[in-house]
């Protein structure tokens, strides 16, 4: 149940409201595995076009320490000549950065731009440059195994609740809409077309009373 701006959880009024409880598990470290190539010089290296310019390890695990997003076009330099050049960033990172024997797993940085879907898996192993490197489908490091949290600007934000927010009071400022007065808890939260379907019937209200005004 969302309180809202609620101080005091004790005078809300909670009989009746159903109580679920969720089992919270230990999160699991992502791990994937992947093939990382010693010193390559382009992206078709670790990506395997071009067999016998790079020399390919054995694929083992992966697990990424630290994530660096690049605007786009810094991530195209990279991908063009960078996996050659000291990156202040490998640098920064370097900390990041180990192969474990006994785990056989690479802890490396994967390097990304801003709007692309795939990365760059970097183990500098102490240097500022790509020493091992391998080929990453970013997005799905980030989506599938990541906790995605909405937000919002100002005071505003995302909540599921079981309560219909067009029955709360309302005005054009202030907090009106976060008292409870009059409202009713639902046993089912609202879905996307019943909010926009009572977003309709609101306004079409509003829109009535307006002209009997007039």
């Amino acid at each position: 149940l969302y309180l809202g701006y609620g101080k005091d959880y004790r005078k809300v009024d909670l009989k009746g409201v159903p109580i679920e409880r969720i089992v919270l598990e230990d999160p699991k470290v992502y791990q994937e595995r992947a093939t990382f190539h010693h010193r390559p010089r382009r992206m078709e290296d670790i990506m395997g076009e071009h067999p016998g310019t790079s020399t390919p390890e054995r694929k083992t695990g992966v697990r990424v320490e630290q994530i660096v997003v690049l605007s786009d076009e810094q991530y195209r330099q990279f991908q063009e000549r960078g996996l050659v050049e000291d990156q202040i960033f490998l640098f920064d990172y370097n900390d990041k950065m180990w192969f474990d024997p006994g785990d056989l797993c690479w802890h490396c940085v994967l390097v990304k731009g801003e709007t692309s879907r795939d990365g760059v898996l970097v183990e500098a192993e102490g240097y500022s440059y790509a020493r091992y490197a391998a080929f990453a489908e970013a997005e799905a490091f980030l989506i599938e195994h990541a906790f995605v949290i909405p937000f919002g600007f100002g005071s505003g934000g995302y909540d599921a609740n079981r309560l219909n927010p067009f029955e709360s009071q309302y005005a054009p400022f202030g907090l009106s809409g976060e008292r409870y007065k009059g409202q009713k808890v639902y046993e089912v939260p609202m879905n996307t077309d019943d909010y926009f379907e009572a977003m309709d019937a609101w306004e079409a209200e509003r829109a009535a009373l307006a002209a009997q005004e007039e």
